[in-house]
C-alpha cells in the first residue's frame, strides 16, 4: 500500500511538470451503523460472529485532474466511542483509482482494501475495472428541477474475510463469486438540495449468453450541498437472490468538507 501511494504522489507531480492540473481535496466525518454478515443456515439467521458494526468514521479523499485524466486516493478510518473522550479505532479502509473521461463516457479502475485495527477478524478487498456513462438534464427537467443519471457495467473480483467464524476458511468460503456488475443512478436536485439512488447488481455468467443475477444492492439519499461543505444521510443495503447467505448495509449521516480546489499551471 506504501508503494501505491508514493507512485500516486510521485504521478502528480509528474503531471505538474508536464502540464496544467487541478488538485482538490475533502473531508467528510459522519456516524455510520453498517451490518456485515453471512447467512447461517444451520440457525436461519445472520451467524453472529459476522456481525460487523462501527459508529463513527472521518475519510479524506484527495483527487488530481488533468484533462480528461483523473486519479485518486482515499482514506476510511471507523472508531467507536466508549465515552465522551475515548475513542476506539475499528476500521482502516484505502482505496486509489484511476478513471479517463470523454464528454459523457467514463472508463477506469479501482483498488479497495479494509481491515479492522484492533482484532484481526474482518478484511474486505477488491479490484474494479468500470466503463460507463454520465447523462444531465434528462427530459423530466424543469426550470428549478434538474435530473441526471447514469450507468456503468464493469468487473469486480471482491473478497470479504471473518478470521473468528469457527472452521472458515478466510480465502474460499469468504470469498465473494460477485465478479461482474452493472449501476444505474439517477438523481434530482432543485436549488441545493438533491436526493439519489443507485441500483447495482452483481451477476456470474454460465457461459457466453446465459448470466445469473446473485446480489443486488440499493443506495437512497438525500444530500444538502453548499459553496464549501454539504450535509446528508443515505441508506445501502443489499439482498441475495439466488442464495440467501450474505448481507451488507448501513445507514449513514455525514458531513463533508471542501478543504482546497485549485490549478496548478506551468509558467511559460
Amino acid at each position: 500500500m506504501k508503494n501505491k501511494i508514493f507512485l500516486l504522489v510521485l504521478l502528480n507531480l509528474s503531471l505538474m511538470s508536464y502540464g496544467q492540473i487541478k488538485f482538490n481535496g475533502n473531508f467528510e466525518s459522519g456516524y455510520e451503523d453498517r451490518l456485515v454478515g453471512f447467512y447461517d443456515s444451520t440457525i436461519k439467521d445472520l451467524n453472529p460472529s459476522s456481525y460487523f458494526k462501527n459508529n463513527l468514521y472521518g475519510t479524506l479523499k484527495l483527487n488530481s485532474e488533468f484533462k480528461g485524466f483523473s486519479i485518486y486516493g482515499i482514506n476510511k478510518i471507523s472508531f467507536f466511542p466508549y465515552n465522551i473522550v475515548n475513542y476506539n479505532l475499528e476500521l482502516n479502509e484505502y482505496q486509489l483509482g484511476a478513471r479517463y473521461t470523454y464528454k459523457c463516457f467514463f472508463i477506469g479502475y479501482d483498488h479497495l482494501r479494509s481491515y479492522s485495527i484492533d482484532a484481526k477478524y474482518f478484511s474486505e478487498a477488491y479490484d474494479r475495472f468500470f466503463l460507463g456513462t454520465e447523462f444531465s438534464n434528462i427530459p423530466l427537467s424543469c426550470k428549478n428541477f434538474n435530473v441526471n443519471g447514469g450507468m456503468d457495467l464493469g468487473y469486480e473480483d471482491r473478497y470479504f474475510k471473518f478470521y473468528d467464524i469457527p472452521q472458515m476458511d478466510p480465502y474460499n468460503i469468504t470469498r465473494s463469486r460477485y465478479n461482474f456488475y452493472s449501476v444505474f443512478r439517477l438523481s434530482g436536485n432543485i436549488r441545493k438540495f438533491s436526493i439519489y439512488a443507485s441500483n447495482k447488481t452483481y451477476f456470474s455468467p454460465d457461459n457466453l449468453f446465459n448470466y445469473n443475477p446473485l446480489l443486488i444492492e440499493y443506495i437512497l439519499g438525500v444530500k444538502f450541498e453548499g459553496d464549501r461543505f454539504s450535509f446528508g444521510w443515505e441508506n445501502m443495503c443489499t439482498h441475495a437472490i439466488e442464495e440467501n447467505y450474505f448481507r451488507d448495509g448501513y445507514d449513514r449521516v455525514f458531513l463533508k468538507i471542501k478543504l482546497f480546489d485549485k490549478k496548478q499551471t506551468n509558467s511559460q
